[in-house]
């Protein structure tokens, strides 16, 4: 930077000199000539802080919307209404893991099949409204499968796998079905954390 402002002094100092004319002395124009030179830099200084400060607010205002997208996507996706049963009382909580990003990845679900009632917590990778869209692709495909065909939990698993295997979604879940009249809880896990 220093080499830059060096070799505008020759131009700067032939300005001053044009203007002032041979009022000043070599000693005032060099002065005159660094004054200019630093006012100018420091001008251009503020510029690039103004803009990396706008910058900065525009893109604070973009991650706001992206989060209130995100947000939005997950609550609607979020089950609001569970399945009723004399036998079993559901209730349910997201609460998300950072207040900075808001929404991700994570779901619950709760649904019937057959005699019995489908339980799944899962997390896709990511977070913002890709992992939010993510979930609910893995979420709705689930829930087509298993209620279209009721299998056991590893293997509704692992045809969710396979039905998902090109869409490079990586994610854990686990995946249980709840007998309403027995009380049978019969899970399996892709990488989830136990229940």
């Amino acid at each position: 930077l220093i080499e830059q402002v060096d070799a505008l002094i020759p131009e700067v100092h032939q300005r001053v000199s044009a203007v002032a004319g041979e009022e000043l002395d070599r000693a005032e124009r060099a002065l005159w000539t660094r004054s200019i030179l630093l006012s100018a830099l420091f001008l251009l200084t503020v510029l690039v802080a103004s803009n990396a400060v706008f910058a900065a607010r525009e893109r604070q205002e973009v991650l706001a919307e992206y989060g209130q997208l995100s947000d939005g996507l997950r609550q609607w996706f979020a089950p609001t209404n569970f399945p009723d049963s004399d036998s079993v009382d559901i209730s349910a909580r997201y609460i998300p893991a950072s207040v900075r990003t808001q929404s991700g990845g994570d779901w619950y679900d709760v649904y019937e099949v057959g005699d019995s009632l489908a339980v799944v917590i899962g997390d896709v990778a990511g977070h913002g409204a890709d992992a939010t869209a993510q979930m609910a692709q893995l979420r709705n495909v689930l829930r087509g499968q298993s209620t279209a065909r009721t299998l056991d939990p590893a293997a509704q698993i692992d045809l969710l796998d396979k039905t998902m295997s090109d869409s490079g979604i990586v994610a854990t879940m686990t995946y249980g079905l709840l007998d309403v009249t027995t009380g049978e809880f019969v899970y399996s896990r892709a990488g989830h954390v136990p229940l």
